[in-house]
């Protein structure tokens, strides 16, 4: 058995090919050598032919293409195109809230009724002044109208409007855009 392990060691070494410490193997018993020697020196022996194969050198490093400063650049882009959006959305929706109540306040001032003067110019005065600033001409017409109406106001007992103040009620109506 220790022969058989010097035979190995030689083979190791490079000094036998392997056909030959296959025929020594062949011609000890089993006892000179156990499997597990055997199985040593079969793992060697691979290990050893290996070694003389030509070891291909490391492969260069490769340059890795990185693609997440645009995908951060794309999302942000897209995060504040739907933020945009939502904001123009709530703009138009409060904007057309804004108009109905525009229409809603044109159709109570060309509701007033004109029986009861004195709480007609009341009512003139206080829902006109929504409409003045809209142009120069409002303004103009509301002033006229609202000059008009100061006798109706103030005194205790009132008569009807004149036919001049509902005139001018009627023009600063139809001057109103909505």
């Amino acid at each position: 058995m220790l022969r058989f392990r010097w035979y190995c060691a030689d083979y190791l070494r490079g000094e036998y090919d392997l056909w030959i410490l296959l025929a020594l193997r062949a011609s000890f018993s089993a006892s000179a050598a156990s499997e597990a020697d055997w199985a040593l020196l079969n793992g060697r022996a691979i290990m050893a032919q290996m070694a003389d194969i030509p070891v291909n050198d490391i492969a260069p490093l490769v340059q890795v293409h990185d693609y997440s400063i645009y995908l951060f650049g794309g999302s942000v882009t897209i995060a504040f195109v739907i933020a945009l959006a939502l904001i123009l959305f709530v703009l138009k929706k409060w904007r057309a809230r804004r108009l109905s109540e525009r229409k809603h306040l044109y159709h109570l001032f060309g509701s007033i009724d004109l029986s009861d003067s004195k709480r007609a110019a009341y009512k003139i005065s206080e829902l006109g002044r929504k409409f003045a600033a809209d142009n120069e001409r409002t303004e103009r017409a509301y002033h006229n109208l609202f000059e008009r109406l100061e006798p109706y106001k103030y005194a205790p007992s009132v008569e009807p409007f004149t036919e001049e103040v509902i005139g001018y009620y009627r023009l600063y109506l139809e001057i109103i855009d909505v």
